[in-house]
């Protein structure tokens, strides 16, 4: 993302109660990255624009961050299995284009972002996330394939042996998708 996009950066509104509660978190993140390029957790921003029809930008629509993770996973006695993943950092759609798709339409972004990941460059197995409870629903309902509690995704009902990761955000679920083959 550039600075030419912080004048539509300041102009993206999330609607509250999609995103538990504060959409304040994506906006802000939205504008400080069009400022400094990155934000600093390591992140990048990819957006969706809508442009009008000489092709340029009026409004962002919706955005997603990506960042490198993995999930340790206990593998007997005290070693521990790293699984390679990406992990959606962040993902918002403008209130103006809720319910149009666009939210399925970044999931299909992430999904072609892994497996040209894993085919050209790095292994990625996974894409987690960390939902917030309202989102939850939207990503059980994925079409393609849907994510997952990480919690019922390994089955672990002794959580001193579930998979560790840095998903660790108050009131968000942990989740996760396995990348087609």
């Amino acid at each position: 993302m550039s600075n030419e996009h912080l004048g539509l950066a300041k102009k993206f509104k999330v609607n509250p109660s999609s995103c538990g509660g504060d959409g304040n978190l994506y906006e802000q993140k939205l504008v400080l990255t069009a400022q400094s390029q990155q934000y600093g957790d390591g992140s990048v921003i990819h957006v969706l624009l809508e442009s009008d029809s000489n092709g340029e930008p009026q409004r962002i629509v919706g955005y997603i961050s990506f960042v490198a993770n993995g999930i340790d996973v206990p593998s007997g006695g005290d070693k521990i299995d790293s699984l390679p993943a990406i992990e959606i950092k962040t993902m918002a759609v403008d209130r103006d284009f809720e319910r149009q798709g666009i939210g399925t339409l970044l999931l299909d972004y992430s999904i072609h972002v892994a497996i040209a990941l894993r085919q050209n460059f790095i292994g990625v197995d996974f894409i987690i996330t960390c939902a917030a409870e309202s989102s939850v629903g939207f990503y059980s309902k994925y079409k393609k394939q849907p994510f997952v509690k990480l919690d019922d995704f390994f089955g672990n009902a002794d959580m001193d042996d579930a998979p560790e990761n840095d998903l660790d955000i108050p009131n968000n679920i942990p989740m996760i998708l396995t990348l087609p083959k």
